[in-house]
C-alpha cells in the first residue's frame, strides 16, 4: 500500500520509504521527477527506452528479456527496469532533480540529508552504462531513524527487493516460445489482435489477420492493461516503415502510402518521423491493412 508524499505534492511511495523521504525532506525541499510507477508506467517507459532485437547489444550493451522477447536499450535513453521488477514499480526508489553529477556539492547535500534515513545512491547507477545520479533507493535496514517514526514497528518489516533497478548484467534461458521473432501479434479480450514491433502497436485488419498467423505464429495473450500501456501507431502519429526488398512506407491511423522520394523521407525524419526496420511478413501485413 503506497502513501502519498507530504514534501513532495504528487508522488507517492511505499509507507515506510515515504515516511523517511518525509523526514528526510527537510528546509531544502528537494524535488522528485519520479516515485512510485504503476505497472502500465512501467510498461510505457520499458517500451519507449528499448527495442526488439534478435542480436547486439545495442548502443550501451543493455540487453534485456520480457515476455520472451530480447530488447536493447535505445540510443540516448537511460535504463528502465523490466516491467514488473522495478524498484518504482514497488514504491522503494526516487529520481531526484537538480543533484548534478555524482560528487557535485548539490549531490553530496542531498546525500548528507538522505542517507540517515535509509536512502542509498546504489552502484551499479555510477557506471558509464547505467549513469544515474538521480537515482536513490530505501532500504529500511539502513534506516537509522525507522524506530523513532510512529508506526515503524509495520512500515519497516516489509522486505526490500532484492532485483535492483538497473542490474549491471542479465543472464536469462534462451526462450523457446514464438514471441522471440520479432514482430509479433498479441491479442487481449477486450482490444483484440495487434501487431508489436518497434516498442509500438499497429492495428491489424481482419483480412491480414489469417495470412499474419501462418508466418508469425498465434497471438500472444495478453492483459488489456499492457496492451493499453504499449503506444499506439495512431491516427496522429506517423511512421515510416522499411523491410528488405519492400522499400519504404508511410503509415498513419493504419494506412500505408509507399514512399519513393528519400527527400521526402529524409524531410519525414527531420520533422520527427520515425522510421522503423520491420521484417517482410510484418510490412506486407501493414501495406495491405
Amino acid at each position: 500500500m503506497s502513501t502519498a508524499l507530504k514534501t513532495a505534492p504528487g508522488h507517492r511511495l511505499r509507507a515506510d520509504a515515504a515516511a523517511a523521504f518525509d523526514a528526510a525532506n527537510g528546509a531544502r525541499r528537494w524535488v522528485l521527477t519520479d516515485s512510485e510507477r504503476p505497472l502500465a508506467t512501467q510498461i510505457r517507459i520499458f517500451l519507449e527506452r528499448y527495442m526488439p532485437a534478435r542480436t547486439g547489444g545495442g548502443h550501451y550493451g543493455d540487453i534485456r528479456w520480457w515476455n520472451g522477447v530480447r530488447y536493447v536499450r535505445r540510443k540516448g535513453f537511460a535504463a528502465a527496469a523490466v516491467p514488473g521488477t522495478s524498484n518504482h514499480g514497488t514504491g522503494t526508489a526516487i529520481d531526484v532533480t537538480g543533484l548534478g553529477h555524482v560528487g557535485s556539492p548539490t549531490w553530496e547535500a542531498f546525500r548528507r540529508d538522505v542517507e540517515p534515513h535509509g536512502w542509498r545512491h546504489p552502484d551499479w547507477a555510477k557506471t558509464s552504462n547505467f549513469y544515474e545520479p538521480w537515482h536513490w533507493e530505501y532500504n529500511p535496514a539502513l534506516d537509522a531513524n525507522l524506530v523513532s517514526r510512529p508506526g515503524a514497528g509495520t512500515g519497516g518489516s516489509i522486505a526490500t527487493p532484492t532485483i535492483p533497478d538497473a542490474p549491471a548484467s542479465i543472464s536469462p534461458t534462451t526462450p523457446t516460445h514464438q514471441e522471440i521473432d520479432m514482430p509479433m501479434l498479441i491479442q487481449s479480450p477486450e482490444d483484440g489482435i495487434w501487431l508489436l514491433d518497434g516498442g509500438v502497436r499497429h492495428p491489424i485488419s481482419d483480412e491480414s489477420i489469417t495470412g499474419l498467423t501462418g508466418k508469425l505464429g498465434a497471438p500472444a495473450g495478453v492483459t488489456t492493461q499492457f496492451l493499453r500501456g504499449v503506444p499506439r501507431a495512431g491516427a496522429n502519429q506517423l511512421l515510416l516503415i522499411q523491410a528488405p526488398g519492400r522499400g519504404i512506407g508511410l503509415i498513419t491511423g493504419g494506412g500505408f502510402v509507399p514512399v519513393q522520394e528519400m527527400d521526402t523521407v529524409a524531410k519525414l525524419q527531420s520533422s520527427g518521423v520515425a522510421l522503423r526496420e520491420l521484417a517482410a511478413p510484418a510490412f506486407d501485413a501493414l501495406a495491405s491493412a
